[in-house]
């Protein structure tokens, strides 16, 4: 199962029909299906660990910006220049490394 299916199964959760569908859908049937879905919602999603700006230009078509509706994408990356990428008017927030002494009190 492909995360693109992982997501369109969870959003369908009570619709029961429609997930035994998804296996006979393509990856771009998939992702205009959890496009759709997002579109009239308010949502927080969480994209976790997107290491290149190809990698977040694949995903970000599904994720629809719906600002009116109050939804927002949350996008974290060690690569500051997809950070920069993701939203030009968006907040980066760059954390510091810990020093020895923080490392240990959080270990």
């Amino acid at each position: 199962m492909s995360i693109w299916e992982g997501i369109l199964i969870k959003l369908l959760s009570a619709d029961k029909d429609k997930r035994k569908e998804i296996p006979k859908l393509g990856i771009d049937e998939i992702a205009k299906e959890i496009y759709l879905k997002l579109q009239d919602s308010r949502c927080l999603i969480v994209v976790d660990g997107i290491w290149t700006i190809k990698a977040w230009e694949s995903l970000k078509p599904v994720f629809p910006l719906c600002e009116e509706l109050g939804s927002i994408v949350l996008l974290t990356t060690r690569n500051k220049k997809v950070a920069l990428h993701s939203y030009r008017n968006g907040f980066i927030h760059q954390l510091r490394p810990l020093n020895d002494d923080e490392s240990w009190t959080l270990f």
